[in-house]
């Protein structure tokens, strides 16, 4: 789980995702690298001397997570919920349809904030 390191380091935003030092040097000036602390709070880096630093004291570097992902969701989200909202007017969901929908809808949010990978996510739909 790509997020667990983050949580036990301290950092809650899901929406941030940890890089390495080295993949930070190579993003440097095409991306916003930001340092990471474990209260919960992190700091824009502005040099790659301060990255560096930053790391030998222990801390964790991150970048903005695409929201690419979480726009496709939102589309298919609304696409199932208004199919759904359709049927409910004649007939409810049966407890079976409700399951798979929450867990698909579980398995969606998952692989967003990067707690399981798309293998995995993969593995769970086909259950």
């Amino acid at each position: 789980m790509k997020n667990k390191k983050l949580r036990e380091y301290g950092y809650y935003y899901s929406g941030m995702e940890e890089i390495s030092l080295e993949k930070a040097r190579e993003l440097w000036g095409e991306r916003a690298i930001y340092c990471l602390y474990e209260n919960n709070t992190e700091d824009l880096a502005e040099s790659i001397n301060e990255m560096e630093y930053h790391c030998e004291e222990g801390g964790l570097l991150g970048i903005e997570k695409d929201n690419t992902l979480c726009l496709q969701f939102e589309d298919q989200l609304c696409s199932i919920l208004t199919n759904y909202d359709y049927n409910w007017v004649n007939e409810p969901l049966d407890g079976d349809e409700v399951d798979k929908l929450v867990e698909h809808l579980k398995n969606q949010l998952n692989l967003i904030n990067g707690n399981i990978t798309i293998e995995e996510y993969e593995k769970e739909e086909m259950n």
